[in-house]
């Protein structure tokens, strides 16, 4: 089934297809595929760290690193440089990947209206996909994707989380 018109589709057959985008979807029809790239390097461990997301929270979420072809394949892009680390969304309550995201290594550059240069799409992702969730929680984020009982909480694990999510463009 199609999360996104509720229709049915075999594996290859995609209604992604008819814009000219093909990006991986799993429909779910097939048994669990194994993921996308190959394991995190150890500077991507330390870029990682960079912002606030340590080894064990990568491993966890399965993170991959991904080269350009593998990862424009990924979000159905056809140009630009997509080499980078690969984050997977699955399906709720299942193994499943539903679609990728990449961060991109090297993204494109444009100027902004102050004449500075600054990256493009740093996080690319498939065609037409906003965010996927519209509303979330630091206490959700620390409760279900990290793990953590709420007694072990402190004021800086909800400060980093806060931090990343308004990198990631969520709001109050």
């Amino acid at each position: 089934m199609n999360f996104f018109d509720r229709s049915l589709h075999q594996n290859g057959n995609n209604k992604e297809a008819k814009n000219g985008h093909q990006a991986y979807f799993n429909s779910g029809f097939s048994i669990g595929p194994a993921l996308a790239g190959s394991e995190l390097a150890a500077s991507d461990f330390t870029a990682l760290e960079a912002r606030w997301i340590d080894g064990p929270l990568a491993l966890a979420v399965q993170l991959r690193r991904v080269d350009s072809l593998t990862g424009a394949e990924l979000v159905g892009r056809k140009s630009g440089n997509h080499a980078g680390v690969a984050i997977p969304y699955f399906f709720p309550g299942t193994s499943e990947v539903r679609e990728y995201r990449i961060r991109r290594d090297h993204p494109d550059m444009e100027i902004d209206s102050k004449g500075q240069v600054k990256p493009k799409q740093k996080i690319s992702q498939p065609p037409g996909r906003g965010n996927i969730r519209s509303s979330t929680s630091v206490s959700e984020v620390l409760e279900k994707c990290v793990n953590k009982p709420q007694a072990q909480w402190t004021q800086a694990d909800k400060n980093r989380v806060g931090r990343s999510l308004r990198t990631l463009g969520w709001e109050r």
